[in-house]
């Protein structure tokens, strides 16, 4: 079947119609697990930024130390 203009329009306007996203139809099936993300309490936040803090901390007393050290060997 070939396909005149009309055809070719009425096909457009049929996708255009079409939402992109189509709901699964197993959308609704209960019988599978959800999938759960993870639950960040203020407690575990606060201990990840402490923890990220003294790994900064620690890595700045390196570098202060080797600065120092560089400056050191400069004036030798």
């Amino acid at each position: 079947m070939q396909m005149n203009d009309e055809n070719i329009q009425t096909e457009e306007v049929k996708r255009a119609a079409e939402p992109e996203y189509k709901i699964p139809e197993d959308a609704t099936d209960n019988s599978r697990p959800n999938e759960t993300a993870e639950v960040v309490t203020r407690e575990s936040a606060e201990e990840t930024n402490t923890e990220l803090l003294q790994s900064i901390d620690k890595k700045l007393d390196m570098l202060l130390a080797a600065q120092t050290a560089t400056q050191a060997a400069k004036e030798e």
